[in-house]
């Protein structure tokens, strides 16, 4: 079968579509972790509320991946999870993500994750 078009991960980065996460590795992660826009502008609003730093987003959102992957007795492609974040009114909201795993690139198999919001695919 003839491949019409691919939209790679790097097209993808390229198009601010996603970003790698650098904190992934420090977070315990082998494969490299990258997010969506969602999640990065979910992230930057946080910032806005509350005693909240990228970073430490990230790292909740790492630590609660990692968590969730290890307590996860299903073979699966996608996992959900939900993060506290401090939102609007200096109160705590519960998000849920999808992470997904697979390949880091169009031409490169080496697995990846990929951290999304639920309506994102």
């Amino acid at each position: 079968m003839e491949v019409i078009y691919t939209y790679s991960r790097a097209d993808s980065i390229a198009d601010g579509m996603q970003k790698k996460c650098e904190l992934a590795s420090q977070a315990g992660f082998n494969f490299p972790v990258f997010i969506t826009k969602g999640i990065n502008d979910l992230v930057n609003e946080s910032l806005k509320y509350g005693a909240n730093s990228y970073n430490g987003v990230m790292w909740d959102m790492l630590s609660m991946l990692h968590t969730q992957i290890k307590r996860s007795q299903q073979d699966t492609d996608f996992i959900k999870f939900k993060v506290w974040i401090n939102w609007k009114g200096n109160r705590q909201k519960a998000f849920i993500f999808v992470a997904s795993v697979g390949a880091l690139d169009v031409d490169k198999p080496q697995p990846a994750f990929t951290i999304m919001l639920p309506d994102e695919d």
